[in-house]
Formats: C-alpha cells, structure tokens, sequence
C-alpha cells in the first residue's frame, strides 16, 4: 500500500515541480496534490486525484491502523495495478492544461502558499 501510494504522489509532485508548483514539504503536501488535480477542468486530473486520496486513505489504513481487516497479497496486488492506472492518467495529462488551472486555483483560492510571479 505504502510504497504504490508514495511512487503515485512523487511522479505527481514532480510533474507539479516541472510546472513550477511545489507541494508543501508537510503533510498538507499531499492534500494539496489531489486538491489542485480534482479542481483542475482536466477529466484525467480529477480521475487521478480521487484516485490519490483513495491510495492515501489505505495506506493510513495499512500503516497506521493495523487493526483493519483485509490487508493481504490481493490486496497488496490491487494497491499495485491501482498505482499503474494512476500513473498512466498522469501520463496523459496536458501539463499545460494543468498548469493555467493549477495557477488559476493558486490565485483566486489557496492562498496558503507564496503568491505566483
């Protein structure tokens, strides 16, 4: 779970640093990565924004709330085709697009971050 979790949120926080985003180096790190993919207009986006927040959610589950039932080879396999998926969407993304929406959102929204040039 963990580590299909964190290969999906790299790929997605180096592709934001391309398109001159960076992610808090914090926890809200990784809130923001699936904020700016599910408000972007991009259909993609959104899909893979959901998608890592699902991930997130059963890796906190995995790591930190071992008393969840259901953790076994099946569904390590699943966390694993689910990264895949997620990074193909990544991969099919217009970063261009998700750049003016991702500034778009920076500026008239979040404002928690250190204004755009």
């Amino acid at each position: 779970m963990s580590r299909a979790y964190y290969c999906v949120f790299n790929a997605v926080g180096a592709e934001f640093a391309k398109i001159g985003t960076r992610l808090p180096p914090d926890a809200n790190g990784h809130k923001k990565a699936s904020v700016y993919l599910t408000t972007t207009t991009i259909q993609d986006a959104k899909q893979l924004g959901k998608a890592l927040d699902s991930m997130r959610d059963e890796r906190n589950d995995a790591d930190y709330r071992l008393s969840v039932p259901g953790f076994d080879l099946a569904t390590g396999q699943d966390a694993v085709r689910n990264g895949e998926a997620a990074l193909k969407l990544l991969a099919a993304i217009d970063k261009t697009k998700l750049k003016a929406d991702v500034d778009h959102y920076r500026r008239t929204v979040d404002r928690t971050l250190p204004p755009l040039p």
